[in-house]
């Protein structure tokens, strides 16, 4: 397993920065997620490391030896790239088996390894047909298989999934990690879809124009973002304005629409700032009728009453947006019932769930 390190790494196109001054940690045998919009720099970070394209400073290195002077064949690294890229004209077997052939492996003593990374990507029976009379999730597989066969050290992963239907990612996702946990091996890959990185990382990074916002574990990143634009990305997020009591409780905050009690902070710093920000994700929140049986009364801590003002039933998930004293909180809810705009509903925040930041890069509405 290797670990890998880029140091400082900057890369600019046309006097263009889309990477600057970058500095990662992928610990050896785990799945990394680059994460972030078009245009943040994922793809070009991916090909620096694969050696496709050469960083205008800084280091990568493989278990602590820079890498920068070895040429990409020599550096055992599998990718997987967005579009399929198969041979049409090769059979299955064909295609899987290239990089062994390039290496001046011959198809007969290369077949019982292309048997063996065929039957772990489910493909097994599969060597003699031609991409034409594949799936597109089983091209992807193909491709997968492919770039596993010689034994690479670091495998890649460029949006491998962003072709496949909804259905298709899905099992996809669980093919990917499996292999990954199999062979052990230290893979990056790149998404724009914030689902797909919690669900497929060890740990992630959200990018943004080429800096790195917050890095760590997908949990830690989805539950305390470090600032609202991380918080934003994430979705399905409320942003709401807090400050400090002017006779400060501690674990308590002034919302907006009464006074919260919060448990954690992302704040640093001997001082806490009097302005902050307390991020809550929709679907912690618990919602319920007035007039429900076992409802927590008015007196319960961080309990709100409030009015319904939209319900949009998503397959499964309602989705609400309740006024509280004039502050609109949107809330996704599992229940089979359905609140009515108008209907008045109190509103629960778990105190486990909300994260308090600097009001930074905060815009006034809810997200």
């Amino acid at each position: 397993m290797t670990d890998i390190t880029l140091h400082g790494v900057s890369k600019t196109y046309d006097m263009d920065p889309v990477v600057r001054d970058l500095t990662l940690h992928v610990p050896a045998g785990t799945m990394f997620g680059l994460l972030g919009p078009s245009g943040c720099g994922k793809t070009t970070i991916l090909r620096m490391i694969a050696g496709l394209l050469e960083p205008d400073c800084g280091d990568i290195a493989f278990d602590g030896v820079s890498v920068l002077s070895v040429p990409t064949e020599r550096r055992r690294i599998g990718m997987v790239f967005q579009q399929h890229v198969l041979f049409p004209h090769m059979t299955v077997e064909e295609n899987v088996g290239f990089g062994l052939r390039m290496q001046g492996v011959k198809l007969r003593q290369a077949r019982p390894r292309i048997d063996e990374v065929l039957e772990l990507v489910q493909l097994g029976g599969y060597n003699r047909r031609f991409p034409g009379q594949l799936s597109g999730g089983q091209q992807q597989r193909v491709a997968l298989a492919r770039a596993v066969v010689t034994d690479p050290v670091v495998l890649l992963l460029d949006e491998p999934l962003s072709n496949l239907d909804a259905r298709l990612r899905d099992d996809m996702r669980v093919l990917i990690r499996d292999v990954q946990r199999r062979l052990g091996i230290t893979t990056i890959f790149v998404t724009h879809d914030q689902a797909e990185a919690i669900e497929l990382s060890d740990r992630m990074v959200v990018l943004f124009e080429g800096e790195a916002a917050q890095e760590g574990p997908p949990e830690e990143v989805f539950e305390r973002p470090v600032s609202s634009r991380v918080a934003r990305f994430l979705g399905s997020t409320n942003l709401i304005p807090v400050q400090v009591p002017v006779y400060p409780e501690e674990g308590w905050v002034d919302a907006p629409f009464g006074r919260v009690a919060v448990c954690c902070g992302g704040y640093a710093g001997g001082s806490v700032p009097r302005e902050l920000l307390l991020s809550v994700r929709c679907e912690h929140i618990s919602l319920h009728g007035e007039d429900s049986p076992g409802t927590v009364g008015s007196d319960g801590i961080n309990t709100f009453h409030g009015r319904v003002l939209d319900s949009v039933f998503k397959g499964g998930l309602i989705f609400y947006r309740v006024d509280l004293e004039g502050f609109p909180v949107d809330v996704i809810d599992r229940s089979d019932r359905q609140f009515v705009p108008g209907a008045r509903v109190v509103v629960q925040l778990p105190e486990q769930h909300l994260w308090v930041m600097p009001a930074v890069e905060y815009d006034g509405g809810p997200v």
